[in-house]
């Protein structure tokens, strides 16, 4: 029987009953989402593999294999007094005191739900029990093939649990209006603001434009204080609501703000012509916002991303330039959408269920996973050179040198 567990940071859940989790829609975050699925499908399987969730979430789950712990290091401590051996853990929970503490007992799995800076992937690579970095999309991890911890990486998609296509098709209005649907968190990394200061262009070109917004900046945490018009912070929305309010301060007649939803979202984004997730180049390794747009048969626009061109199906509006938004959104709004059935088989066959536990599967078992396309070419190329990562390293410490030296002569002439 092979026995991993999932640390999941749950304080900032504002869910307190997730019984329902596979078939109901909850206020989640994207990572936190993920662990409890993924950790509770692969306990239901018959498989061979023993799951355990541990957490500081003070919820229901309808996990079996549930044990609250405070922090990361209780949660190390449970595994090393119930012989469990791997554990993975978010990458914002990476803490190098307690991977040290622990590194003669435990492997970690440390699961890239965000971009994986360089001192992380230096860590990762010096620390031998760190034995996998999970990213959730291939453009993440071969965002950093040129750092020899590439060769400690793999990539799993991120679970969409898919309701039947009628529930999608039920729920799509007409396609003749001119909505559009941003739906995420509202703070400067999530990129609201670029679509904001586009919109009064956007309704000056068609004058029925409505915007709806899903989400506010507590979705990861009700901590954060919200300012005026109950959106984001107060800083950030003197950013981008004189872009959305008239000359009283009051919203344009144009603009909803809705909240954080659950299962209501589906209902707002089958009115909607057209959804825009995140705009910018600043935090997006997947994107489920994006894919559950294309659930609803939204036609997408967003930047032309390596991410977005991995996990959407029409890749002609994805535009160069965040000034192009607004020119992008009203071409969009204009031309004919993108086929429901199309979008649909699309996301059902690149993120099914199955075929992602499968990989979790696999790389519970055998310690690795399948990765295809240029990774395994690289790998191969770095191998010819000897001990994984040293030529490379090498590469890396001869460039470093070189610039040094060419600054330091610079200076002195």
């Amino acid at each position: 029987m092979h026995r991993i567990a999932f640390f999941l940071n749950g304080l900032n859940i504002q869910e307190k009953d997730l019984s329902e989790l596979l078939t109901k829609s909850y206020r989640l975050g994207g990572s936190e989402f993920e662990f409890l699925v993924v950790s509770l499908l692969i306990e239901q399987r018959d498989n061979g593999i023993q799951s355990y969730l541990l957490s500081n979430y003070d919820g229901i789950v309808p996990h079996k294999e549930f044990h609250y712990v405070e922090d990361f290091k209780q949660a190390c401590d449970f595994c090393v007094c119930n012989s469990i051996k791997r554990i993975v853990i978010d990458i914002k929970q990476f803490n190098e005191t307690v991977i040290n503490k622990y590194s003669k007992t435990l492997e970690f799995y440390i699961w890239a739900h965000n971009i994986v800076g360089e001192y992380i992937l230096n860590k990762c690579l010096t620390y031998s029990c760190v034995k996998k970095i999970i990213c959730v999309s291939q453009s993440q991890m071969l965002g950093f093939k040129d750092h020899p911890s590439i060769l400690k990486a793999c990539y799993i998609y991120n679970i969409i649990l898919f309701k039947d296509k009628d529930y999608y098709k039920s729920r799509i209005g007409t396609r003749d209006q001119h909505n559009v649907v941003y739906m995420g968190c509202i703070r400067p990394d999530k990129g609201f603001h670029v679509l904001a200061k586009a919109w009064p262009t956007i309704v000056a070109a068609i004058p029925d434009a409505q915007l709806f917004v899903i989400g506010n900046g507590q979705l990861y945490g009700k901590s954060v204080a919200l300012g005026k018009y109950g959106v984001a912070t107060q800083d950030y929305e003197n950013v981008f609501m004189p872009s959305l309010t008239d000359g009283a301060g009051d919203v344009l007649p144009s603009v909803h703000f809705l909240g954080l939803l659950g299962d209501e979202k589906y209902e707002v984004m089958g009115k909607c012509k057209v959804g825009v997730p995140n705009p910018t180049n600043s935090s997006e390794t997947f994107c489920i916002s994006g894919v559950e747009m294309e659930l609803m048969g939204c036609s997408v626009t967003t930047l032309k991303l390596p991410v977005y061109e991995e996990t959407q199906m029409n890749n002609n509006y994805l535009f160069e330039d965040e000034a192009l938004i607004s020119d992008y959104i009203i071409k969009r709004l204009k031309d004919t959408p993108d086929a429901f059935e199309d979008l649909y088989n699309f996301v059902t066959s690149k993120f099914g269920i199955e075929s992602t536990i499968l990989r979790w599967e696999q790389l519970i078992k055998t310690g690795d996973v399948e990765n295809v396309g240029r990774l395994e070419s690289l790998k191969r190329s770095l191998r010819i050179f000897g001990s994984k990562y040293y030529f490379l390293l090498f590469s890396r410490i001869y460039n470093f040198l070189s610039y040094r030296i060419k600054h330091h002569i610079l200076k002195t002439a």
